[in-house]
């Protein structure tokens, strides 16, 4: 059984993973240059760095309809599509090794500006190569690709709640898995992270201050929370930001080019199919381009375009989930979260409310406190502020979708900075198109942006020394994963205890830090255990067998178990302890950890209260 231990191998991880982000550059290329659209990317961006991106956003355009229909051996196909990404990231080595071209960094053009841009993208690159210890990718982002090594099949679960939120970039994650390529994923992110940087360091017209536009991204303190993780946002959001700017700042003319239109349609959907969330401002990207179509006549292209990307995309995805949550084919494409099915609605309210954050955004600026500091915007989602406001060259159109995303974000979405990333950078794209209005306020701005690029690589590096060594040796990995990686002490000493055959329910949500089959137990922090509505859940875990139960410091809804349970098999009292990236937020504490016998041959009526009937 294929686990986060034992495909761990010191030094070799990482470079296999490297060599499989270098596929993505062939890849991508291979792509761009399939759809003749070289000189089109050309318009606002070097393509070199869009060709990562590009190469990730075709695979999963390809995979995720293939894998969630199991239309061929899951294992066969992904496992054959690694090794063909291997093979293509050797040849890109090999091919581009001998060429020295630094065009951004030829030393009499070295300055400050450079050196930070340097240290940025260096220090982002080093802490992708850490081990995966962020808690959503040790739940879902990780769980999702280690069921489809282990069992061949897409997972089609109604009582694993979190599994709703994962989509298609958890393919991409899949590939790197086969091959012991731990870091693939957070590499995966770090494409974004060029994608956006290349967007930015095009020069408009000799422009001498754009600078401080890509220091006011890569500044971002949310893009370390995300770079050093196995999430599937920021490659999207990047993609987002290459839709943007092709169609405000690139040749209208473009859009008369079929190629052009597909690649924009596969962009857009693809990230729909990923997250949902990406669905409101890929919408919004979508009237724009229609309305650009029509206004140029060439309306019937972008429909056809439209539907024929639409037919392999979105609509595999829509009959998935119309098959496996039982919904209509208007809610399955519309909504996020099946809430026709018992749990769901709670999930639902847990992320549409105000939560902890506050509903009012100071957070997209300052942190909540330094326990949240990766979890802000920073300084540059002000930027917006600064844009020149001559009426003649005023941009009506980008900034009317940079507001309307704004506005129905704060509505519709959840109330973290994450949200707000894709209308920062499109408003710092808007800004350095159109001038910023140039003042002493501004110049202070841009002083204020230096010293955030500062405070940011401090930790970038920080996190460098303290995680990303992790990958060096076991030793090293064992320190690093025991101070960051909540449940990894935990899920050490359940692994100690259970055998490879053994099925156990896992109530802490690191699951994918298990040896053994694990079932995860988010379900029961969203129903009434006790529950009728619950019997089709407990249905899907009988059929799993489960043969033991984890439990953890205070062994939250024991009492409800009791039914289901059997002798206490394994008992410690420091089990685990509080650990996090954040050294602010770690502590000493440590709780105990509980194993006990689980009768599965019991459900559902060992959880279910008949006389609630």
């Amino acid at each position: 059984m294929i686990n986060l231990t034992n495909i761990f191998i010191p030094l070799l991880s990482p470079v296999i993973s490297i060599i499989l982000f270098l596929g993505l550059f062939f890849i991508g290329k291979i792509f761009l240059r399939f759809l003749n659209l070289d000189s089109i990317i050309k318009q606002v961006s070097n393509p070199l760095f869009q060709y990562p991106l590009v190469g990730s956003i075709f695979l999963t355009f390809l995979l995720f309809p293939l894998v969630i229909f199991n239309l061929f051996d899951n294992f066969i196909l992904l496992k054959t599509i690694s090794i063909i990404l291997l093979i293509s990231g050797l040849f890109f080595l090999i091919k581009n090794f001998p060429q020295k071209n630094y065009t951004y960094f030829k030393k009499r053009n070295l300055n400050t500006e450079i050196i930070l841009f340097v240290l940025f993208f260096l220090g982002y690159f080093l802490l992708s190569l850490g081990p995966i210890t962020n808690a959503d990718s040790l739940d879902y982002h990780i769980g999702v690709p280690l069921n489809i090594v282990n069992t061949g099949e897409y997972p089609a679960f109604k009582f694993w709640i979190h599994f709703n939120k994962s989509g298609s970039g958890e393919i991409l994650n899949t590939l790197g898995l086969f091959l012991k390529a731990e870091q693939f994923p957070s590499l995966i992110q770090y494409s974004g992270i060029l994608s956006i940087g290349g967007l930015l360091l095009k020069k408009i017209n000799k422009q001498k201050n754009f600078s401080v536009f890509l220091l006011i991204f890569l500044s971002c303190p949310v893009l370390i929370f995300l770079i050093s993780s196995a999430k599937v946002q920021l490659n999207f959001v990047a993609s987002s930001c290459l839709i943007f700017s092709l169609v405000f700042f690139g040749n209208k003319k473009n859009l008369t080019n079929f190629n052009f239109l597909l690649f924009l349609n596969i962009f857009l959907m693809s990230a729909v199919n990923a997250k949902f969330s990406f669905a409101l401002s890929s919408f919004l990207i979508w009237t724009y381009i229609f309305y650009f179509c029509l206004k140029y006549k060439n309306l019937k292209s972008f429909i056809f375009s439209t539907a024929l990307v639409f037919i392999f995309t979105l609509l595999p995805r829509i009959i998935w989930r119309m098959d496996v949550y039982e919904l209509d084919i208007i809610q399955s494409l519309l909504s996020p979260i099946p809430t026709n099915i018992y749990g769901y609605k709670q999930l639902y309210d847990s992320v549409a409310s105000c939560g902890y954050h506050g509903c009012l955004p100071y957070w997209l600026v300052f942190p909540k406190s330094l326990n949240e500091i990766t979890e802000a915007l920073g300084f540059g989602s002000l930027i917006i502020l600064f844009i020149s406001l001559n009426k003649k060259n005023f941009p009506y159109l980008p900034i009317s979708l940079f507001l309307i995303q704004i506005i129905l974000s704060k509505i519709f979405g959840q109330n973290n900075a994450r949200w707000f990333l894709e209308p920062m950078i499109w408003g710092t794209l808007i800004v350095k198109y159109y001038r910023p209005r140039e003042s002493f306020i501004f110049k202070i701005y841009s002083k204020v942006i230096i010293l955030q690029s500062i405070v940011i690589l401090g930790i970038i590096y920080y996190g460098v020394v303290t995680i990303s060594i992790g990958s060096l040796s076991f030793e090293l990995r064992d320190k690093v994963m025991t101070k960051t990686a909540n449940g990894y002490n935990l899920f050490k000493w359940s692994n100690s205890k259970l055998k490879p055959d053994d099925v156990v329910i896992s109530t802490h949500r690191s699951f994918a830090l298990s040896n053994t089959k694990t079932i995860p137990g988010d379900l029961f922090n969203y129903i009434e255990i006790s529950s009728p509505k619950a019997i089709n859940h407990y249905n899907e875990i009988k059929n799993l067998k489960p043969t033991h139960i984890l439990f953890y410091d205070n062994k939250k809804n024991y009492n409800k178990f009791e039914k289901c349970l059997g002798k206490l098999l394994f008992f410690k009292i420091d089990a685990g302890k509080i650990s996090s990236r954040n050294p602010f937020n770690r502590n000493q504490k440590t709780y105990p950890g509980f194993i006990y016998e689980f009768d599965y041959k019991k459900l559902p009526y060992c959880l279910i209260d008949k006389s609630a009937n």
